[in-house]
């Protein structure tokens, strides 16, 4: 489905500051990962104020896409197309970010754990780890089934929502010159104390929940998205 957005992917998901400003200020300064980095929009961004950014996606052409948008910068930001499965970035990682709603396109809850692993592997002990995902706690208690439209006048992206059991098919509209594009991907709706627990499994200590990029506290029945900013443990943690 995403190879279809690359080209309008920056109007639909454009920068914005209070996303850029959340990471900056939970994000130690020094070496991160964006994971599953799209175009690379906040890769750049950080790149461009001191850190040392690095990203990874699984889809090659928004690899391509956040390379050039690195190069006509003049900057010197590695991209790389890699599973979050399976990382090969090298460790020593003071921070890393897992946003847009990334971590639930995985098959099963298996997979997330395996990518929380990788996440917990390529940190430094006392490392951050941000994830943001849709809040599927108001999902699926409200039988929701449709989100707000990306984009503006320019280009749109219409989303749905169909129930399915344990999983949700995601159905997007894209209108183009050559007519409309349908999307659709299948999602695993995670709630957010399943999150916190496979986080904590996975050797991180939860610092704090949020509902937007704002800031805002988290609630089950009303943010639109659950943000968890988690820090990996230190053996002292466990002593």
């Amino acid at each position: 489905m995403y190879e279809r957005l690359v080209a309008s992917y920056d109007w639909i998901f454009p920068f914005k500051q209070s996303t850029f400003d959340f990471l900056s200020h939970r994000l130690p300064r020094g070496r991160v990962l964006d994971a599953a980095c799209g175009t690379g929009t906040y890769t750049i961004a950080l790149a461009e104020n001191g850190y040392q950014a690095a990203g990874v996606d699984l889809d090659g052409e928004m690899i391509k896409k956040a390379r050039r948008k690195a190069e006509a910068k003049n900057l010197d930001v590695p991209f790389y197309i890699q599973d979050l499965r399976a990382l090969a970035v090298g460790s020593g990682y003071l921070g890393v970010f897992c946003i847009g709603n990334s971590l639930v396109h995985l098959r099963d809850e298996q997979e997330v754990r395996r990518a929380l692993a990788e996440f917990h592997e390529i940190l430094r002990p006392g490392g951050f780890l941000i994830v943001q995902i849709i809040n599927y706690d108001r999902i699926l208690d409200q039988q929701i089934e449709s989100l707000p439209t990306l984009g503006d006048q320019t280009v749109s992206l219409t989303r749905r929502y169909r129930h399915q059991r344990n999983k949700i098919r995601f159905e997007t509209t894209l209108p183009t010159p050559e007519g409309r594009r349908h999307g659709t991907v299948e999602l695993l709706p995670i709630k957010s104390r399943q999150l916190e627990a496979m986080l904590e499994a996975a050797g991180f200590i939860v610092l704090a929940r949020y509902g937007s990029f704002q800031g805002e506290p988290f609630h089950p029945n009303v943010s639109m998205s659950l943000i968890v900013h988690a820090r990996r443990t230190h053996a002292k943690d466990r002593a």
